[in-house]
């Protein structure tokens, strides 16, 4: 299960190369229930920022890759966000420099 995990999760770590190692953890927690279903919850911190997913599945792998992809798409939302506040800053800036001559 280990290996498995690792090997899932790599895909998040490839993301955060350039996030130093103390400002990043990822907390995995994966449990087995009575009807034959599986649960992975996630906590990961990157930069302050919190990201939480719970998915179950029937399958151990499925669960996990739900997991992951969900992290991922919160993170590409984040990341969008954050670029149009910039752009959008950098574009007020942009139009405060501006004078018109009459």
């Amino acid at each position: 299960m280990e290996t498995l995990t690792k090997e899932k999760f790599a895909r998040i770590e490839n993301r955060l190369k350039d996030v130093p190692e103390g400002s990043k953890s990822i907390r995995v927690v994966l449990n087995g229930k009575k009807d034959d279903k599986f649960t992975v919850k996630v906590v990961a911190d990157m930069n302050g920022k919190e990201y939480f997913s719970d998915e179950t599945d029937f399958s151990l792998e499925s669960a996990i890759i739900k997991t992951v992809e969900e992290l991922l798409r919160m993170m590409e939302e984040d990341k969008s966000k954050n670029h149009r506040i910039k752009e959008k800053a950098w574009e007020e800036i942009r139009e405060s420099k501006r004078c018109v001559l009459e």
